[in-house]
């Protein structure tokens, strides 16, 4: 029997909470003000599927006593998601042994273009596997994966058997819905109470989780305004 569970490592914005100009509207006396940017860690029959690399991935793990990682997925290329890759570059040398890393071609490309040095033949790094809709086996386990649109650029979302993640969305695509039927639990973007041309607003998420019919949302990648 699959047993799988989701943590959020970091729920904040590209800015982060605080960011570099303050609080914004967040209480700094109240811990959950506090968020490191956007990483989640998908465990399944005890292997570990991290879900974005964020600038903050170093201190998320330190405070998770994270050793180690046995995949590494990327929604998309922004460097709010693909920065703490560094960090995970180096943890593949303490592990001795490459960590497969799952991306879209265009992050692909781009991540082999200013991190070549990550993904050299033999020695540590990253395996490169571009993903795949429609259901694809990540070691031993079947991830649906799926775009999301955001902005100019789409972003990828995953579902693990009732449960799926989402990052940096402006608008769901006809295969996300697809993929979301049956869904019972869902984490969503809602970056500000308004949202923006590139990312969704709370109002605009919890329609997508009401219109799914799903039995618990969860939001991230909230901003100093919330």
């Amino acid at each position: 029997m699959t047993s799988f569970r989701l943590k959020i490592l970091g729920c904040g914005s590209s800015s982060g909470v605080p960011s570099l100009l303050g609080w914004g509207q967040c209480d700094p006396q109240n811990p959950r003000n506090r968020r490191t940017r956007s990483s989640a860690l998908l465990e399944v029959n005890k292997k570990r599927f991290l879900i974005d690399a964020s600038p903050d991935v170093y201190t998320q793990f330190r405070r998770e006593n994270l050793q180690s990682v046995d995949v590494i997925i990327l929604s998309h290329f922004h460097m709010d998601h693909t920065a703490g890759l560094v960090d995970m570059f180096f943890l593949s040398r303490l592990l001795d042994r490459k960590i497969p890393l799952f991306a879209d071609t265009k992050t692909m490309t781009l991540l082999k273009k200013f991190m070549g040095f990550a993904f050299e033949e033999g020695g540590c790094g990253f395996l490169p596997h571009i993903i795949a809709y429609g259901g694809q086996d990540v070691l031993g386990v079947i991830l649906d994966f799926f775009p999301l649109e955001h902005g100019k650029v789409m972003s990828i979302g995953v579902r693990c058997g009732n449960l799926a993640y989402t990052i940096d969305a402006s608008a769901t695509t006809e295969r996300a819905q697809k993929v979301l039927q049956g869904v019972e639990k869902i984490v969503v973007p809602g970056r500000s109470f308004s949202g923006s041309c590139a990312h969704m607003g709370i109002d605009d998420a919890v329609q997508w989780c009401q219109g799914l019919g799903v039995k618990e949302g969860f939001l991230t990648n909230m901003n100093s305004s919330i």
